[in-house]
């Protein structure tokens, strides 16, 4: 028979986490609601461990009423998976919604931490570029003046902020009141 071990949580205090873990044979049902971020990190770590030291190897955590998750959670979920693995069993996130899946993504984790089959790396395709074509500036300096290291001219060129740059033809409307040194 299941045994129940509820952590009653206040609904109004972010600093604690709602926790509650269901021992079934050789493993266990963690229900986890709220946040968990750094504050509350540490608590969800100490239950899972206790889950572990208790002689549970199969830690099953169902993640839906989880309303945020950072870097801090995650590293939780790791640490106690690979606890999991080192006595032959496992911990497997169930049901995380679209914040979490997200973090299980973007870092890699949702085959380790979901159970879910590891995808196969890319294969890489052999592609034969076109030769990049150089891109042309049009400038108002001769191009056979003096140019800087990278081939750009330097001389005659108009300063930004005067009429018939490149702000004023791009700001037409606007340049009567920018190119006159006026503010506002």
């Amino acid at each position: 028979m299941p045994s129940h071990q509820p952590v009653h949580v206040p609904d109004c205090d972010p600093l604690y986490l709602g926790i509650h873990r269901c021992d079934t044979g050789m493993g266990a049902l963690f229900v986890i609601q709220g946040e968990i971020d750094p504050d509350t990190a540490p608590q969800l770590r100490g239950a899972l461990q206790r889950c572990l030291r208790d002689g549970h190897r199969h830690i099953d955590v169902d993640l839906s009423r989880v309303t945020f998750c950072d870097s801090f959670g995650l590293h939780v979920f790791l640490d106690v998976s690979r606890g999991a693995a080192e006595v032959g069993g496992h911990l497997r996130l169930h049901r995380p919604n679209p914040i979490v899946a997200r973090l299980l993504t973007l870092t890699g984790t949702g085959a380790l931490l979901l159970g879910l089959p590891a995808r196969p790396p890319p294969v890489p395709v052999s592609v034969t570029a076109a030769p990049r074509q150089a891109a042309h500036f049009p400038t108002n300096a001769p191009s056979d003046g003096p140019t800087n290291g990278c081939g750009n001219p330097t001389a005659n060129r108009v300063p930004v902020g005067r009429a018939g740059s490149a702000a004023a033809a791009l700001f037409p409307a606007r340049w009567g009141q920018w190119g006159s040194g006026r503010r506002g």
